[in-house]
């Protein structure tokens, strides 16, 4: 008794039981496949790593980028059918003893692909466990899928298995005619030409050359996709000699490959995605699993046809969104043993009975109760070119099995010799039990918030990988602007640069002790140097929203920018006191610019402001010559309408230049008369004659002219914010 124990692949328990129907809670004997848990902390969780369906759920997407190319996944060739009637009288009993007769018949039909419902489930797998993970619970394709949906055996020797010295002899000879094809015309084996090849020339290699084609475009497929492949050659060596080969093990880890390929490079944004896995039995799976997916066109099974023919030719219209509703909406709405059902001329597996039995595995038991207890077993799947694990106890209702708490994966595999294990009825529907049911609800509560901060924490560092980028090239534009500024640079003036050097020295010693008084932070002079840069002054820079966010950094909500303007009258004591180090102490006071045209670049606004803030208020202390420190009036046109400037213009009304001219000329005299002994070393150096005499005979100028002056008589830019005391009206 022990031994059978040891070998049991399920175990009977009674426990309390919920329907995953209409939730009622019953208590009864309940078979679970091992490996399970008895405690809720014991239990496997899935891991708390992204599945598509979260990501493009935070992300609001709401379809895939890009293209997906399913390479395996192909049609009827051209000559096929011809091929297989051609050899099936001679080679037929060859494939039914290898098993693979079904599998060569459902090559027949075709099958278009719906890669929307292909994708919207690809949404919700998880390659940790090789499962669906949908909120209800897991599902995913079994080996009893492949082997009813594909027609692949379960059992039989490892598709690695080593070949015998005549089976060698066969391999060579094969990559030797595969090697003859690149003398050809085509210049490679592909599947036409083999076709061709061996249906028009008799040769004693021709079965072997048909399975290396069926193998090749059916069941293996590589990239390149339509060349027959000489990876094929060992199998369809075992095929032609009627060994039986474990093809659904290998088909199946080959798909569970290509499952994880694909959300792998969906998540790391690789476009355009290619796999080569049948992911054509992903949709005759989804289509057996949930009957809202399935047409009314459906063909009716005919005698001896696979059970693909029913989709032949039939066309898939539902969207990405609609499969995601029927995915999401519950577990009432999944089948779990779909082939237990009756379909006309479908012929049931031996292990669908009707009533239920334990069985012993030995010799004397049949190929379809040996391949379902394969089924059953957790083990690790052998691939061509991989290994994948098998977890059928995570799934255990898709076989009529009780789920339990799901334990750790083990690859001991029971299905040998004195294996115990259970056969459910034909019409019994498994539960859940309330351990698990309990268990699985917390899972997803508690993976939901984990997902969650996981999902916030990849944005974060993808803000932060965005703002290194940024900083990075802004570091750039301050070297840059830094290797302009040194003596190297500045020894290779021009000869007209040079003709003005003492007088910029000048300008520029008096710009240094005004700006001591309002020094800037490091950080806005980082900004400073790196929007003065010549890379950023030439970058054409004319977003809104980024001029927007700078002009609010200085300061201002709407398009205006504030700056403070340093006026002599009130702090005349404090520049007497220190006039070995300034020519004058300042104040502040407010002067408005504003921003009309959003395609000016945001350099020039920058520049526009230290260009200001670099002047005193009047004339008698120091100037900053440049050209653009006089705001020249336009004259209006035949329309009406001002000539746009090339910098930002300071617009006022009429009646506001005549009610400010005679305050104007007040504090003009005032300001010259209090600070003429101060400033007369350097009247003559700061301001020309015809600028003065502009600003003080302003104010009777402006006197029956039209707002902002002429152009005959511009306002010195000092002299009008020594004017304006206020927010300019539009």
């Amino acid at each position: 008794m022990a031994t059978e124990q040891s070998y049991s692949i399920c175990e009977a328990r009674e426990e309390e039981m919920v329907s995953t129907k209409d939730g009622n809670i019953t208590r009864r004997i309940g078979r679970f496949l091992k490996p399970f848990v008895r405690y809720s902390y014991q239990a496997v969780k899935v891991p708390n790593v992204p599945l598509l369906s979260e990501i493009f759920s935070h992300n609001n997407s709401q379809s895939w980028h890009s293209k997906v190319h399913f390479k395996g996944w192909k049609q009827p060739q051209k000559r096929w059918d011809e091929w297989i009637d051609k050899l099936a009288g001679k080679y037929g009993c060859k494939w039914n003893q290898a098993g693979i007769r079904d599998a060569i018949t459902s090559s027949r039909y075709e099958l278009q692909c719906s890669c929307d419902l292909v994708l919207g489930l690809v949404e919700f797998w998880c390659p940790e466990t090789n499962t669906f993970v949908f909120p209800w619970g897991e599902g995913t394709v079994t080996l009893e899928d492949v082997m009813i949906l594909g027609g692949f055996p379960v059992l039989g020797e490892l598709v690695t298995s080593p070949l015998s010295e005549e089976l060698v002899r066969v391999e060579e000879e094969m990559k030797k005619i595969r090697k003859e094809f690149s003398k050809s015309k085509s210049k490679k084996a592909n599947y036409g030409a083999w076709i061709k090849h061996f249906m028009e020339n008799e040769n004693e290699f021709e079965h072997v050359a048909f399975l290396s084609l069926w193998l090749s475009r059916y069941v293996f497929p590589s990239l390149p996709d339509d060349i027959v492949g000489s990876h094929v050659f060992p199998v369809a060596a075992h095929l032609s000699r009627g060994t039986k080969i474990a093809l659904a093990p290998a088909v199946l880890a080959s798909l569970y490959q290509n499952l994880r390929l694909l959300k792998e490079n969906a998540m790391a944004s690789l476009w355009p995605i290619t796999v080569t896995g049948l992911f054509q039995i992903v949709q005759l799976w989804a289509i057996e699993r949930f009957p809202s997916l399935r047409t009314k066109s459906l063909k009716p099974l005919q005698p001896g046809e696979p059970r693909v023919a029913r989709l032949h030719r039939v066309k898939s219209t539902i969207s990405l969104a609609s499969i995601r509703w029927c995915i999401l909406k519950s577990a009432e709405d999944f089948e779990w043993r779909p082939y237990a059902a009756d379909l006309e001329n479908w012929c049931h597996l031996s292990y669908y009975k009707e009533n239920g039995e334990s069985v012993i595995c030995n010799s004397s038991l049949d190929e379809d109760l040996r391949s379902f207890l394969q089924c059953l077993c957790a083990s690790e799947l052998v691939g061509l070119d991989c290994t994948e694990k098998y977890m059928p106890h995570r799934v255990a209702m898709q076989f009529g099995m009780d789920q339990h708490l799901p334990g750790e994966f083990s690859d001991d595999n029971f299905a040998g010799e004195n294996a115990h294990f259970f056969i459910p009825p034909r019409s019994f529907e498994p539960s859940v039990s309330a351990a698990y049911f309990t268990w699985w609800k917390e899972c997803v509560l508690a993976r939901k918030d984990a997902i969650k901060e996981i999902l916030k924490q990849d944005r974060s560092t993808h803000d932060t990988k965005i703002s290194l980028s940024i900083e990075a090239e802004q570091n750039k534009a301050s070297h840059a602007l830094d290797e302009s500024k040194s003596p190297e640079n500045y020894s290779k003036e021009s000869p007209q640069t040079s003709k003005t050097s003492t007088r910029k020295k000048s300008n520029a010693s008096c710009a240094s002790m005004f700006n001591s008084g309002i020094t800037k932070p490091k950080l806005q002079q980082s900004e400073d140097d790196m929007l003065f840069s010549s890379k950023f002054s030439q970058s054409g820079v004319t977003n809104g929203i980024l001029k927007s966010e700078m002009l609010q950094s200085f300061g201002s909500e709407k398009s205006e920018v504030k700056y403070n303007i340093p006026t002599a009258d009130s702090n005349q004591a404090t520049s007497q006191k220190s006039a070995q180090e300034s020519h004058a102490t300042v104040s502040t006071n407010s002067f408005e610019i504003s921003i009309d045209d959003d395609n000016l670049l945001i350099s020039e606004v920058i520049k526009l402001r230290n260009t200001v803030a670099k002047r005193t208020s009047t004339s008698e202390d120091y100037s900053y010559n440049q050209s653009k420190s006089v705001v020249t009036p336009t004259p209006s046109s035949a329309t009406g309408n001002d000539r746009k400037r090339k910098f930002p213009s300071v617009r006022i009304g009429a009646k506001e230049v005549e009610s400010r001219a005679h305050m104007f000329a007040s504090n003009q005299n005032a300001a010259t008369n209090g600070f003429q002994s101060e400033g007369s070393d350097s009247k003559n150096d700061l301001l020309d004659t015809e600028e003065k005499g502009l600003a003080k005979g302003g104010a009777e100028e402006s006197k029956g002219k039209k707002a902002g002056g002429s152009l005959d008589n511009p306002i010195e830019v000092d002299d009008y914010i020594q004017t304006i005391g206020r927010k300019p009206e539009s």
